[in-house]
């Protein structure tokens, strides 16, 4: 019985990660991921039974994450509310703490789900993380109309989510330093909940 090596799982986990990264999961090569991960396509069903298999070890733990991060950011909704009476500062060490679990990989894996999952049962994410966001900002959209004399199309809120998360994607698919990018991602997030909480009196 052959002794499978930890080592060996986790160089063909950091090898898929650059190729499903730079092509796709359509387009990403099994044998370029093998040979850059120092074995052969052999030992590779050893670990894994297939390239779907190798691609849902890698994507599972962020989507799940991910998603429920969206679903459920609500538990901090007073937290999130209380912005509003805070100065930028304070607002910046918010989110700054929330940055913290994203690395470089998280960034790259993320990037993969969103752009990289044709073919496989994340293909529809965007979507369906833009109708997550959707769904919130309209929520507040039709506080804001009770409160205030405004009306907003139907499709506003789609708009809004759409912009949010396309920006907050577009940061992370630059080439800035992770300094860089936490900073955008701040600016991005503050403009968004500032700002629209300034208007909407929320």
């Amino acid at each position: 019985m052959q002794v499978l090596k930890e080592e060996v799982r986790e160089a063909i986990l950091e090898k898929a990660i650059d190729e499903f990264y730079g092509n796709g999961f359509q387009k990403a090569s099994l044998r370029k991921i093998v040979k850059a991960a120092g074995t052969t396509i052999g030992n590779f069903y050893n670990y894994f039974k297939s390239k779907e298999e190798l691609f849902n070890e890698i994507i599972s733990p962020v989507y799940n994450n991910f998603v429920y991060f969206i679903k459920n950011h609500n538990e901090d909704h007073y937290a999130i509310n209380e912005i509003s009476a805070m100065n930028v500062e304070g607002v910046k060490k918010i989110i700054s703490d929330y940055l913290k679990i994203i690395d470089r990989d998280y960034e790259k894996v993320l990037i993969i789900l969103i752009d990289g999952s044709k073919g496989t049962k994340y293909e529809n994410i965007k979507e369906e993380i833009q109708g997550f966001l959707a769904q919130h900002f309209e929520e507040h959209l039709k506080e804001a109309q009770k409160e205030k004399e405004v009306n907003f199309h139907r499709y506003f809120s789609m708009v809004v989510a759409v912009g949010f998360l396309e920006g907050f994607l577009n940061i992370l698919r630059t080439d800035y330093s992770r300094k860089e990018k936490e900073r955008l991602i701040i600016d991005h997030i503050i403009f968004y909940t500032l700002g629209g909480m300034s208007f909407l009196s929320i």
